[in-house]
């Protein structure tokens, strides 16, 4: 939770790991967590993702995302 209150105050290393549409996009790409050459720019990763798989959410459905 405190990713994810950090990411909404605009910490750029902020990476909400719990998020589903993050954890759709992670499983969907293949992804366990954000790489280390991420940093500093966590946050924007993180906002890209969310985005993405919000869109696999809604494409593939819920359990197809995450499995």
């Amino acid at each position: 939770m405190s990713g994810y209150i950090a990411f909404r105050v605009g910490k750029r290393d902020a990476f909400p790991c719990g998020d589903p549409s993050l954890q759709a996009a992670l499983t969907r790409l293949g992804l366990r967590a954000p790489a280390a050459n991420w940093r500093p720019w966590l946050a924007l990763a993180a906002t890209h993702l969310m985005a993405y798989g919000d869109r696999c959410r809604m494409t593939f459905g819920r359990k197809s995302s995450i499995l």
